[in-house]
């Protein structure tokens, strides 16, 4: 590529930094763009895999049936025959709103583990018995003994088993 000097007006080679003719200062080209890489999104938004969704063609009317001529005479009435139903076309389905490409299905994802409650309880239970040793401990503390307590208790409930 060539650079024209703003100076004179003179071509000059594309690494020359001043002109050649009248040894002007010549400008720094021009960066070349650099292509930019698209996302999956941007390509698949760009590129649609499947055909465009056409609207199905309404089939063409029914005409209605010929009308029979009524006689001048005058004739016996009788019942008419009974005349075939005729049921509606179907009506053309509604295309759907989406702009002519669909997503793949999903890959099927996996259930999620159900977590144990067996740490839980654990710890619970441990939690109740380092309590009760921390009470009894305090209760020692305070000169307080378990047969002392035991007699604080009614006589029905401190021995079931006696007679």
């Amino acid at each position: 590529m060539s650079l024209l000097c703003p100076a004179c007006q003179t071509l000059n080679a594309s690494g020359e930094t001043v002109c050649i003719h009248c040894a002007a200062a010549l400008p720094p080209p021009a960066p070349q763009p650099v292509p930019q890489r698209m996302s999956l999104l941007e390509q698949a938004m760009t590129k649609p895999t499947a055909k465009p969704v056409t609207p199905p063609v309404p089939p063409p009317p029914v005409p209605p049936p010929p009308a029979t001529p009524v006689p001048l005479k005058a004739a016996p009435v009788t019942a008419p025959a009974p005349m075939a139903a005729v049921s509606p076309p179907p009506a053309p389905k509604a295309a759907p709103a989406h702009s002519g490409f669909t997503m793949p299905p999903l890959p099927p994802q996996p259930r999620p583990r159900r977590r144990s409650r067996t740490p839980w309880i654990l710890a619970i239970v441990l939690m109740l018995a380092l309590m009760a040793t921390l009470g009894y401990e305090a209760l020692q503390a305070n000169g307080v003994s378990l047969p002392s307590l035991r007699s604080l208790l009614p006589a029905s409930t401190s021995s079931p088993s006696s007679p």
